[in-house]
């Protein structure tokens, strides 16, 4: 691998920028223009500096499978970092870029899910993104559109950000899911400590040490011929399994300091209205995993009985499914 000083300037200034707190997108506005297969020079995207920014390359660290290890954290809704670190197989041949501390701190900042995307772009609604499409295959969010029929008011909806299958009117909707938010609250939801003791025990952490060391003698081994492929894929996959198992064991429970306080407060009921919407969405992001489901087909007469009954019935199709039990 290459390294052209000029670029590797700018990408230790654009990692220092963002860990110093500026957005993806103004570091990438400020990049050098790059050149892409012989076209004129163009602006780096955001997603483009990001993709670069976390590639394990830039520490002088060689990975196996980042690709499908990455996919397959972010298609769960897990700790993307994590999935990255764990791909990490040994040390590269080239020089570094950046610090492998320095890229570490990079990566955990870019793949935390609570980083703001760009400024202003928090939120409007209560449920915007935190409901998904329940039809197989979408699972896209739903976000709030204004629409009218003729002769009535324009009413805002929650609908399908990706085709439109699913759509529910944004108070039907947020009021029966706040509703059964709060009959859980005021029955009683008993949070963990606020302080758990770590499962990350002197003898995890060994553990990890070795099956790391594991990683990196596969890929010596490899690399001098002294194991088959099917050797070398089959021993990683079981050694990264293990290591994933291992971290998950070794993250304590944990609950948001917005649950903590509604779970304790005397009467959650009465002081839900009072919390900022950001809070409100804390709050049901860690109660609930939501989907909807769209009306069925009315395609013959049991179809529009089915439509005509589920009309009839507001909280039909929303699915609720519980994160803390």
């Amino acid at each position: 691998m290459e390294i052209i000083p000029a670029e590797a300037e700018a990408i230790q200034r654009a990692a220092q920028a963002l860990l110093d707190g500026q957005t993806l997108s103004s570091v990438a506005a400020g990049m050098p223009p790059r050149e892409r297969a012989g076209r004129a020079l163009r602006p780096w995207r955001s997603s483009e500096l990001r993709s670069l920014l976390i590639s394990p390359r830039l520490a002088a660290l060689s990975a196996y499978d980042l690709e499908s290890a990455y996919t397959a954290a972010r298609a769960s809704r897990g700790d993307t970092a994590a999935a990255i670190f764990s791909s990490v197989v040994a040390p590269a041949i080239w020089p570094a870029i950046l610090d492998e501390t320095l890229w570490r701190d990079l990566v955990r900042k870019l793949c935390d899910p609570k980083r703001r995307i760009t400024p202003g772009s928090a939120p409007a609604h209560l449920l915007s993104g935190l409901v998904s499409c329940g039809v197989a295959g979408c699972g896209a969010p739903l976000r709030v559109s204004t629409a009218q029929r003729p002769g009535q008011p324009k009413r805002q909806y929650y609908r399908c950000f990706s085709a439109g299958h699913s759509r529910r009117p944004m108070d039907v909707l947020e009021d029966i899911v706040i509703g059964r938010t709060l009959d859980v609250l005021e029955n009683g939801l008993t949070p963990p400590p606020l302080e758990p003791d770590s499962t990350d025990t002197p003898d995890t952490t060994s553990e990890l040490a070795r099956l790391r060391d594991k990683l990196s003698r596969l890929a010596e081994q490899y690399a001098a011929d002294d194991i088959t492929d099917h050797q070398f894929t089959l021993a990683t996959a079981k050694t990264r399994a293990r290591i994933a198992a291992l971290e998950a064991t070794a993250k304590p429970v944990t609950m948001s300091p917005e649950l903590r306080e509604i779970a304790l407060a005397p009467s959650p009921r009465e002081m839900w209205p009072t919390l900022p919407l950001e809070s409100r969405r804390a709050i049901l992001r860690a109660l609930w995993t939501i989907e909807l489901q769209p009306y069925p087909v009315v395609g013959s007469d049991a179809g529009r009985l089915a439509f005509n009954a589920a009309k009839k019935d507001p909280a039909w199709g929303i699915q609720m499914v519980p994160t803390w039990q």
